[in-house]
């Protein structure tokens, strides 16, 4: 048989709801207030936008474009080289003998997964030169960003994609192009460490 809850149950549950409720208002106000006296500003950066049209992100996303290019094309020359050798070994399969038959197909599959791995291998290093030099452009993006959160009295710069609304008035994307598109020298910023 249920029991009913006990009246100062009932009413223990009906303060800590009414409470729970009256805290965030009292913390929010407490905010708001804060917020108004320190004179937060915050800004956007869409730092997507700076990477993928600055001159230097431009310049590493387009030669990482040619490296690929130029990879595939290599390795579909090797690929058709051993589509054409795989048919001979099929052709001659019917005329020789079953042990010299194997010694060639494992040769041909030692080299066939040897080529695939080195396709892996090159192109792995391709995209890791194309997320180093992106991190490394980013870092210099967000010394920019700081410097123009303070030319502009700011508290808070932010990413434009991490904001769901936001008034052009604060956004500062295109100050930090046009600074990473007039100090970046890519020769130099291109150049090893």
């Amino acid at each position: 048989m249920l029991s009913r809850p006990r009246i100062s149950v009932v009413w223990a549950y009906a303060w800590i709801f009414a409470f729970l409720g009256y805290v965030p208002n009292i913390v929010l106000a407490q905010n708001l207030s804060f917020d108004t006296k320190a004179n937060i500003q915050i800004l956007v950066l869409d730092v997507r936008k700076v990477l993928n049209e600055s001159s230097v992100g431009k310049f590493i996303f387009d030669r990482y474009k040619q490296e690929i290019i130029a990879l595939n094309n290599e390795f579909n020359i090797l690929q058709t080289q051993l589509i054409a050798e795989e048919q001979k070994l099929r052709d001659v399969r019917p005329t020789m003998e079953i042990d010299a038959f194997v010694k060639l197909a494992e040769a041909f599959d030692t080299k066939s997964t040897e080529t695939r791995e080195e396709y892996r291998a090159r192109k792995q290093s391709i995209d890791d030169g194309l997320s180093k030099d992106t991190d490394r452009l980013a870092r210099i993006l967000s010394q920019y960003a700081g410097e123009v959160m303070e030319e502009k009295g700011a508290s808070l710069v932010l990413m434009k994609n991490q904001v769901i609304v936001s008034s052009n008035a604060i956004d500062i994307t295109l100050i930090v192009m046009e600074r990473a598109n007039q100090l970046i020298n890519i020769d130099i910023f291109l150049k090893p460490d």
